[in-house]
């Protein structure tokens, strides 16, 4: 299994593709995760500022086929401009 990322800072975006050979579907749900350990580390102490709270957006897509997964990356990146 391979795992690429596109990060889009500027709306907070994050689009993930990953190249799944037998096709496990098997990914935890990263809004989720990224708000327990905000939380987890803001009962730490840690800064405010320093989280990421609400405020990424992931997109997961599993595919057998690299070429879809950059098919979609350029896609993404062609209607930003």
């Amino acid at each position: 299994n391979y795992l690429f990322a596109l990060f889009i800072p500027n709306n907070c975006r994050v689009f993930i593709g990953i190249l799944d050979s037998i096709r496990e579907n098997h990914m935890p749900n990263l809004n989720e995760l990224l708000k327990n350990e905000c939380e987890k580390r803001l009962q730490k102490g840690i800064d405010t500022n320093l989280l990421l709270i609400n405020e990424h957006q992931f997109e997961v897509k599993f595919d057998m086929d690299i070429q879809n997964i950059w098919k979609r990356f350029i896609k993404i990146i062609s209607n930003r401009k």
